[in-house]
C-alpha cells in the first residue's frame, strides 16, 4: 500500500469541532469539494455516511465513512475507484488549534505507484493550503 500525504497544516479551530466537521459527510463534502477556487468533485450528493461524486478520469466514486477514532482519526474509503483507496485526515490538539494532515492509502500496483503520487500529492497540497485558511467559526455560520 502507498500512502501519500498533505504537508502537516493547522487548523484554526479546536479538534473536537474540526473531527465533528471532518466525520460528517454533508460538512466533509464542503471541506472536500473544493481545492482553491475550483471544484475538485462535480455532481456531488451526500448520505448520512458518504459523499458520492463524479471524478475526473475516474468516474462516479463514493466516499464512504470507513474509520472513526475520535477524535484524532477520520477516514473515507472509495467506492467505485479503479483500486483501493482511502482518504484519511488525522487530527492533533494544538491549543485551541488543530494540527491536520490529509492522507490517501493507495492499493496500486507499484509499477503505477509513481504516477499515482504525481497525480495525488498536488491535490493534496492544494487541499491542506484551502483547509488551512478555513474560517471554521464562518464555516459554522457563526460570524
Amino acid at each position: 500500500m502507498q500512502v501519500i500525504n498533505s504537508r502537516p497544516f493547522t487548523i484554526k479551530k479546536d479538534i473536537e469541532t474540526v473531527f465533528d466537521l471532518a466525520g460528517e459527510p454533508e460538512s466533509a463534502r464542503h471541506f472536500l469539494s473544493k481545492v482553491g477556487d475550483k471544484p475538485m468533485f462535480k455532481d456531488v450528493s451526500v448520505t448520512d455516511n458518504s459523499i458520492a461524486a463524479k471524478l475526473p478520469f475516474v468516474g462516479d466514486i463514493t466516499l464512504r465513512r470507513n474509520r472513526i477514532e475520535k477524535p484524532s482519526l477520520v477516514s473515507y474509503k472509495a467506492e467505485g475507484a479503479p483500486v483501493p483507496v482511502e482518504l484519511v485526515l488525522n487530527f492533533q490538539p494544538d491549543g485551541d488549534n488543530t494540527k491536520t494532515q490529509v492522507s490517501v492509502e493507495v492499493e496500486a500496483p507499484s509499477f503505477v505507484a509513481g504516477m499515482v503520487k504525481t497525480k495525488l500529492q498536488p491535490m493534496l497540497d492544494k487541499m491542506a493550503d484551502s483547509l488551512e485558511l478555513l474560517d471554521v467559526d464562518r464555516f459554522l455560520g457563526k460570524k
